[in-house]
């Protein structure tokens, strides 16, 4: 699913990948498919509740970082004149 989501562009999304599967092939395959989070059933409520709030950190993060590169992008296009 990851995969296929990531293939259609979303950038603006963090994916947490919840699941039974717990060998370290699993770990390797989700990280690989494009999951920014991973974590297996049995998680503990406070452990899920602080992964959610890093999620959205890092989402905000991710799209102050994109907001300030199109504005310093502008700026260097503007310097560059026509």
């Amino acid at each position: 699913f990851t995969e296929k989501f990531r293939a259609r562009g979303p950038e603006d999304t963090y994916v947490i990948m919840l699941t039974s599967r717990k060998e370290d092939f699993d770990f390797e395959r989700g990280y690989q498919a494009g999951v920014d989070d991973y974590l297996t059933k049995g998680v503990r409520e406070p452990e899920l509740i602080a992964r959610i709030h890093a999620g959205l950190h890092t989402y905000s993060l991710r799209v102050q970082l994109r907001e300030a590169r199109a504005a310093l992008a502008l700026v260097t296009k503007r310097k560059a004149g026509p």
